[in-house]
């Protein structure tokens, strides 16, 4: 017969054996990508309200330009894109989202390259029609 378990009295009881995860260090490239991802979702949102899917078919992605540069070999190491046919670091984004809208992609995209380059990497929009 099992005893059966004491509640924790104390938020240290609780904490007890857990990991607590933290943010990575700020200006980071996890904490650049992670603020890049944070405006491209609010981005994709504010453009999906706006639009209501009623927009051209097509999508967009992000393109770091230089693939050797510290963050394309984070992105890299981290499996996030692939390379763009045209050079540089493809970043997709919105994947999994139910639209076709070119202008959600677009926006989404955009917001994540501000992010970027406040940080002094550059990169572009790829969009296309479908």
């Amino acid at each position: 017969m099992q005893t059966p378990q004491t509640p924790p009295t104390s938020l240290e009881d609780l904490l007890e054996g857990m990991t607590i995860p933290t943010l990575p260090p700020e200006g980071s490239p996890e904490w650049i990508l992670d603020m890049a991802y944070d405006a491209a979702t609010s981005a994709a949102l504010r453009a999906h309200g706006a639009c209501n899917d009623q927009a051209d078919c097509g999508g967009a992605w992000v393109v770091i330009n230089d693939c050797q540069s510290a963050f394309a070999r984070f992105l890299k190491q981290s499996d996030t894109g692939d390379r763009h046919f045209e050079g540089g670091w493809r970043v997709p984004l919105c994947q999994g989202l139910r639209t076709q809208s070119r202008i959600i992609y677009e926006e989404a995209c955009r917001a994540f390259v501000e992010v970027l380059e406040q940080h002094g990497i550059k990169a572009w929009v790829f969009n296309y029609i479908d």
